[in-house]
């Protein structure tokens, strides 16, 4: 008997899991898959089956009422022609004009970023290309690389770095590695603090944690923070850096486009 109510218990959750929404259409057909959004116009949802990142939209007009997987009902005015949008003015629409895009769209993955960057590791401002090298297909991880060219006052940085991405398609957290190669410090440079020993080229290197936005058209921004070597006028030896530098924390702004 334990066995058998266990077996139940288990198809009972698999049930719960597998369950779809349904929606109901005023002309008699139905559709199950996973509402996502019902708006003053339209209907989105994934349908049953369905590559994930396949959106469908279906008018509202069409749809008589939703049986959720809950086992909620959300009941659709069977004629909608008109929605009151001030309290006083009603507003007619054509259902088939605000639901032109009535059936499959697969969002696009932008995996390509070219910035421009603000301090960071891109001396006063860098150019950058952020390729994404792997991504989940909803875009909720990914890894990218960076490459670029920039420069202060008086040197020449070449950014470059790694970066793990965590969120969306859209808001991602950042962590990772990034480095410059920097040629041509001199005194009087803003990035002197680099160059206390009196090299003129050096490497530097730093962990990052970082924030970015991309846009639906396209367009982002991005921030993040950075720890660096720089000269400590304590003159206090450090035991990861050495004598007379200490980590100090840093930062970039960047705006760009993804495509």
């Amino acid at each position: 008997m334990k066995t058998i109510a266990i077996i139940l218990i288990l198809t009972g959750m698999l049930q719960t899991i597998n369950a779809q929404d349904i929606i109901y259409r005023l002309d008699g057909s139905n559709t199950e898959g996973k509402v996502i959004k019902v708006s003053e116009a339209t209907i989105k949802y994934i349908p049953e089956e369905k590559p994930e990142g396949t959106i469908y939209f279906i008018s509202r007009s069409k749809v008589s009422k939703i049986v959720y997987s809950n086992g909620y009902t959300q009941q659709i005015s069977e004629q909608e022609s008109e929605v009151n949008y001030s309290g006083n003015n009603s507003k007619k629409w054509n259902s088939d004009k605000l639901a032109k895009q009535e059936g499959p769209h697969t969002e696009k993955l932008r995996r390509h970023i070219v910035y421009g960057e603000i301090l960071g590791m891109s001396g006063f401002f860098s150019v950058n290309y952020l390729p994404t090298i792997i991504s989940s297909p909803n875009g909720a991880f990914s890894i990218k690389g960076r490459i670029g060219v920039g420069m202060s006052n008086k040197s020449i940085h070449f950014p470059h770095g790694i970066l793990f991405g965590f969120g969306s398609r859209r808001h991602q957290f950042e962590i990772g590695i990034q480095g410059a190669v920097i040629t041509g410090l001199a005194d009087g440079d803003i990035f002197e603090f680099l160059h206390s020993d009196g090299k003129t080229a050096r490497y530097s290197f730093s962990p990052t944690v970082g924030y970015r936005l991309i846009s639906k058209k396209g367009f982002t921004f991005n921030v993040n923070m950075l720890v660096i070597s720089a000269e400590n006028a304590s003159g206090i030896y450090h035991p990861i850096v050495g004598k007379s530098r200490e980590l100090s924390p840093w930062f970039g702004v960047g705006l760009g486009y993804a495509f």
